[in-house]
This record gives C-alpha cells, sequence and structure tokens, in this order.
C-alpha cells in the first residue's frame, strides 16, 4: 500500500486541508452555538445525565439513577471528564467537544484521501469535500449523541490500519489494537471493528502466516479486552451484558430496504461533485498514477463498510431500537463516499470517449447541483441556529409546562412526579420525573404491561403527573385515557402545551 507524498507534502494541499477542518467545524459551532447540541432523545440525555452523575461522584450512572449498561461509557466519561477540569455543566460544551471531533475526522480522513489517491489531486480534493459537506455526518455532530466520537475512532482505527499494514511493526499494531479498542468502547457495534481488525491482518498483512496470527492474538486481546470488562460488569450489575432486549417490529426486508434508500439519498449529493472532477480533468494529459489503483487500497474501508452494514441490517431484524436511517448509518457515510470517488477515478480512461459537445451541458449541471446541495446545507444549518431541534428547540425550551416546572420546583419535595416526556422535565427544567408505565418496548410489539396488570399504580402515597401534549416517540406509554382506570386526575395547573395533575389510586 504504498503511495506517492506529492499531496501530503505540498503546502497548498496541506492548507487546502487545514481549511476545511475548519469549515467543517464551523458548520457545526454555528448552528448549534444558539442552543446548544441537538437533544433528540433519552439515548442524548442519558449521556448527559450519565456525565452529570460521574462529575458528582455518583458512578456511571443515568439520569434514571440506574447503572448505565444500555450504552457504552467512553462518550459519557469524556463529557465528564471535560466537565471536571473546567467546571462547566456538560450540556454547555457537548456541540464543542463535537464540533472538534468532527474536525479531527475530517482532517485524519483527509490526509488518508491526499495520501492513497495523490495522483489525481482533484479525485482527492473531492473526497475530503465529501467529509467536510457530509450532511448525515453534519446531522450528528450537532446532537449530544456518540456517533462524532465514534466516527473519529472509526477513522483513527482505519489510520492505524493503514499504517500496520505499510510498516507491519508492532508500535502500529498496538496503537491500531487502541484505537478498535475505544470504538467498542464507545458504541456496542464498534465491536464488530474488532472482528473486521482481525479479517484486515489476516487478508491484507503481507506477512507469513506465524506472524500474522502472533499479530493478530495481541491485537484481539488489546482490542477486546476493555469491552470484555465492561460487559462483565454489566452483567454483575443488571444480570445483562447489553441491557434489556426485545425482538423488533422490522423485518429484514424491511431493514435492507431502509439502508439501500439512505445509501441512495447520500449518494445523490456526492455523485455531482464526483461528475465536476470527471468532466473536467483532462485525461489527454498523463495523470501520473493507475486510475484503478484507488480501489486496491480502499480494500479495507470497503470490508469494514460491508461487514458493518450486514451486522446493522441482521441485528436489526432481530432485536428492537431505532430504525436504520441516517444515525445508524452515519459510520459507513465516509467509506461509501470513498468508494464512489473511486470509481469515479477509476472511470477517468472512459472519459475521452464522451463527445466534447455532451461534456460542457453536463459539467454545467453537476456544478449547478452541487452549488443546490451547499445552499442547502446553508439552510439548514441557519434554520438550527434560529429554532433549534429536538429537546434543544425553541418551542421546547419555551414550553409553557417546563416553565410551569422551573418556576414551582418545591413541588418536587412534595410529591412523586411522573412524565410522558421525562426526559424534557429532567434536561429542560432540571426537575425528574420518572416515567409513565410501558406498554410495549421501543419499536417492538413486546407487551410489558396491561392496564389490568397496573392496578396498585403509584406505587406512592402522594403522586402527581406532568403531561404534555407534545410526546414524539412516546406510542409505547400508556395514555392519561388508558390511565383513567385505575387512577383519579385532580387538576393543578393547566398551560398551553401540558397540564400537571395530582394522581392517587382507585
Amino acid at each position: 500500500m504504498k503511495s506517492s507524498n506529492f499531496i501530503t507534502s505540498s503546502p497548498k494541499y496541506n492548507f487546502l486541508l487545514v481549511l476545511l477542518t475548519l469549515v467543517g467545524t464551523v458548520f457545526i459551532l454555528f448552528p448549534t452555538s444558539r442552543y446548544g447540541a441537538v437533544l433528540l432523545s433519552s439515548d442524548a440525555i442519558r449521556y448527559i445525565g450519565t456525565a452529570r452523575n460521574i462529575i458528582a461522584g455518583e458512578g456511571v450512572t443515568s439520569y434514571e439513577g440506574i447503572p448505565l449498561v444500555v450504552q457504552p461509557p467512553l462518550y459519557s466519561t469524556l463529557l465528564a471528564f471535560v466537565g471536571k477540569i473546567s467546571g462547566i455543566d456538560p450540556l454547555r460544551f457537548t456541540h464543542i467537544i463535537n464540533a472538534l471531533l468532527f474536525g479531527f475526522t475530517i482532517y485524519l480522513g483527509g490526509l488518508l484521501i491526499f495520501k492513497y489517491f495523490s495522483a489525481f489531486p482533484g479525485i482527492a480534493i473531492v473526497g475530503v469535500l465529501t467529509i467536510a459537506l457530509g450532511r448525515p455526518l453534519l446531522y450528528v455532530s450537532t446532537t449530544a449523541l456518540s456517533e462524532p466520537l465514534f466516527i473519529f475512532t472509526v477513522i483513527l482505527s482505519f489510520t492505524f490500519a493503514y499504517a500496520y499494514l505499510e510498516k507491519r511493526d508492532l508500535t502500529s499494531l498496538v496503537l491500531f489494537s487502541f484505537a478498535v479498542a475505544l470504538s467498542s468502547l464507545t458504541r456496542y457495534i464498534g465491536i464488530i471493528l474488532i472482528f473486521w481488525g482481525g479479517l484486515s491482518i489476516i487478508i491484507f498483512n503481507r506477512e507469513n502466516l506465524n506472524r500474522k496470527l502472533r499479530h493478530l492474538a495481541l491485537f484481539t486481546f488489546i482490542s477486546a479486552l476493555p469491552i470484555g470488562l465492561w460487559l462483565i460488569r454489566n452483567y454483575e450489575v443488571s444480570g445483562t451484558l447489553l441491557g434489556l432486549r426485545v425482538s423488533t417490529i422490522f423485518s429484514l426486508s424491511q431493514n435492507i430496504t431502509f439502508t439501500l434508500y439512505i445509501f441512495l439519498k447520500w449518494s445523490a449529493p456526492i455523485l455531482p461533485m464526483a461528475a465536476v472532477v470527471f468532466l473536467a480533468t483532462d485525461t489527454s494529459q498523463e495523470t501520473g498514477g493507475d486510475p484503478k489503483a484507488g480501489l486496491r487500497q480502499i480494500a479495507p474501508i470497503n470490508l469494514f463498510m460491508f461487514m458493518y452494514t450486514t451486522f446493522l441490517i441482521i441485528s436489526s431484524t432481530r432485536v428492537a431500537y431505532d430504525k436504520i436511517d441516517d444515525r445508524l448509518l452515519s459510520p459507513v457515510y465516509i467509506p461509501l463516499a470513498l468508494f464512489l470517488i473511486t470509481l469515479t477515478q477509476a472511470l477517468l480512461p472512459y472519459r475521452k470517449r464522451l463527445s466534447e459537445l455532451m461534456i460542457k451541458p453536463l459539467l454545467i449541471i453537476s456544478v449547478l447541483i452541487s452549488l443546490a446541495y451547499l445552499l442547502l446545507l446553508c439552510y439548514e444549518s441557519v434554520n438550527l441556529y434560529r429554532n433549534g431541534r429536538g429537546y434543544s428547540s425553541k418551542e421546547w425550551r419555551e414550553s409553557p409546562t417546563i416553565q410551569f416546572l422551573i418556576q414551582h420546583r418545591t413541588l418536587a419535595s412534595e410529591c412523586t412526579f411522573y412524565s410522558n416526556v421525562h426526559e424534557a422535565t429532567y434536561i429542560l427544567a432540571d426537575f425528574k420525573t420518572k416515567i409513565l408505565p410501558i406498554k410495549t418496548k421501543y419499536n417492538s410489539t413486546i407487551v410489558i404491561n396491561t392496564i389490568s396488570n397496573l392496578k396498585g399504580w403509584p406505587p406512592e402515597n402522594k403522586s402527581c403527573l406532568v403531561y404534555f401534549q407534545k410526546a414524539e416517540y412516546k406510542e409505547n406509554l400508556f395514555t392519561m385515557n388508558e390511565l383513567q382506570e385505575i387512577v383519579n386526575f385532580k387538576l393543578i395547573a393547566r398551560l398551553e402545551d401540558g397540564a400537571v395533575y395530582s394522581i392517587t389510586r382507585k
């Protein structure tokens, strides 16, 4: 995997890489500077709450006050570390951490691209642009989720994997192993990198079999030990390795369809940018490299893309969690972009077959589509700055019900509170509430409770309910109408977007 260092040793290309890194970082900092990182779900709030509890010396426990099991600890630990040394609440700087992680991802990814596609500078520049302006990467990097850290550790794993495959020394192998270990400590699906790394050592390392096996043993030990210890801890505190998991409502064919749709959606803006370089390249000039070499060079990355996507589809068919979307697939955006870009490079010899009359209009169309995509990103960035999104949105922050809780914090000491959006009360009002009884697990048909077996709820002598009219993704909770069969409601306050009640058992 040797390559020219033309681009990596060129000051102007290094300057361009740094510039694109800064552009990508600003694309995260600007829209989140007003309302902070986007809080989309209980996952995001769990990371923040866990970081707060670590800082407070309460251990690796979530905002619900239970040991963190459903997610690995690295992202929350990173937030806690920064919060501890800075004295700032994690909620206030999460967007900065994610912006920096995104910037590092662009830089490391850019170094890989510039190194291995240096014979085709135009192709290399487009490759870095697809990272810096990648919509799914921008999307997850504006959220208080672990994906930015996970994607960074994946790119770090790629970087050290290529260094190891070139040098085949122990230092590179150990760095490669540690990067993979960090991935699995960030998201459980990162365990797939342990298998990917092992296969890469066997398939792409040119050493003899005995040396490969020794390196494989060392890699497996270092990369698997941290997550192995964490899983043992999970079992000790919860009796499960990964938390309670149930079957999903999504079939294999549905998950394949979701995945293909996302890949097609991502390809739509990448292909016009690649087409600009393809059409603008003068193939009559000596390019200085083999156009098909790129496909061989990214073989390890393609292997990761295949393994990750396959595992995600299979696991999503067996276990209930989020529907396959931009977020879950975001770690393979860069590999997909690299594949499309290198495919464009491989097709360069066929460019001379196009009529010159065709090239100019196609080039203009490709440039216009690329500019339209950039304008869309700018529009979304400005809209996020103005209105926020999720629980960080202006609508939630100015919620009359949230404001009522802020103004009446003393109620929390007088009553055990429940809510159909307990995440919002915690993160926006610092008002802890318990979740309403659950009918089914999220994205699953498995029945957890029925009204008949809820008789005797709530168990507390004095209980209250904060009920929001807007409760997205809460279809698995019992509604007020259903709960009226077992409890009496007495209105404490009615607000524009919700109400507060005292509740007693019937």
